[in-house]
């Protein structure tokens, strides 16, 4: 038979094993609580990851259509008849550069410049097939291969180019009676996904061929556009 002392033993030991209700609440809570903060962290930490992502994507855009449209620019004026091979008194036809306006927006949207062809026998004219340029058009900054044959440089799923600034220097190098030309690029975009993720790429771009100029006139720029 069990004594009352035994009894008395037992419900002590009883009470020691195990969690009353309030402190399994309190547990959990705090289980949860921990669990809330740590999935918070994770996300801020998948958020930070995706912006920089962006960002890099962004860039790498930018950069890309910067140096695409550079490497173009750097080929105009070239002419199979400069120097000594060019008939006296022929001008350079594709010597000339030109701002493209567009009706809608202020400023200048884009350039057009010419090159003789790489392939063909020089005949000393500007055909459609040698005309190049870049302009920005509805978010998107396109190249041109040939008069009226633009192709997309930056690609508008990914990419909202805002901005293109244009700097064109065309400075005269006397006595040789020669223009040195370059050409400040500057484009703004951001990521179609989230606009806050923006990139702004300038670069200078001198054109290696120089065409002839007036000494004694002032430097003076082609045009710029807000």
């Amino acid at each position: 038979m069990l004594t009352t002392h035994t009894h008395a033993r037992r419900r002590r030991r009883s009470r020691t094993v195990g969690l009353s209700l309030p402190e399994l609440l309190m547990g959990t809570a705090a289980g949860l609580a921990v669990a809330a903060a740590a999935a918070s962290v994770t996300g801020a930490q998948l958020a930070a990851t995706q912006r920089i992502h962006l960002a890099l994507e962004v860039d790498q855009q930018l950069r890309t259509g910067a140096e695409l449209v550079a490497r173009d620019l750097r080929r105009s004026a070239f002419w199979w008849h400069a120097g000594q091979d060019a008939s006296p008194g022929t001008p350079n036809p594709y010597a000339g550069w030109q701002l493209l306006v567009s009706g809608g927006a202020p400023g200048a949207t884009g350039l057009e410049v010419a090159r003789a062809h790489p392939s063909r026998t020089e005949d000393d004219w500007l055909g459609a097939d040698e005309t190049h340029g870049f302009r920005l058009r509805g978010g998107v900054l396109e190249i041109q291969l040939g008069r009226g044959n633009w192709q997309a440089v930056t690609d508008p799923r990914r990419l909202r180019v805002t901005q293109l600034v244009l700097r064109a220097l065309e400075e005269p190098a006397c006595p040789a009676g020669l223009a040195v030309r370059s050409l400040q690029i500057e484009l703004q975009a951001h990521a179609v996904v989230d606009p806050s993720v923006q990139r702004r790429w300038r670069s200078w771009v001198r054109l290696r061929n120089e065409v002839p100029a007036a000494c004694g006139s002032d430097p003076s720029a082609l045009g710029t556009n807000p």
